[in-house]
């Protein structure tokens, strides 16, 4: 199986790229659009700098080891 490693500064570079996208846009829709996709990728660099705070995401050691790193988010 194929693993996927995203990371913050990937999607914050996502993010930027998406957002030069829209300042060339010409047509209000795609420019809408492109800042829609830049937002939803800022989202998720945020997503993913908690997630490594609180050991959601697996780290490098326990990626192997029968333990997923899965922690329990903690209750509102």
């Amino acid at each position: 199986m194929v693993q996927w490693h995203r990371s913050p500064s990937l999607c914050l570079e996502t993010a930027v790229h998406y957002e030069h996208q829209a300042e060339r846009a010409a047509d209000p829709v795609a420019r809408q659009k492109f800042l829609d996709l830049a937002f939803e990728w800022r989202k998720s660099a945020l997503i993913y700098e908690s997630s490594d705070r609180v050991g959601i995401v697996p780290s490098e050691e326990n990626r192997d080891s029968e333990n997923t790193g899965l922690a329990e988010l903690p209750s509102a």
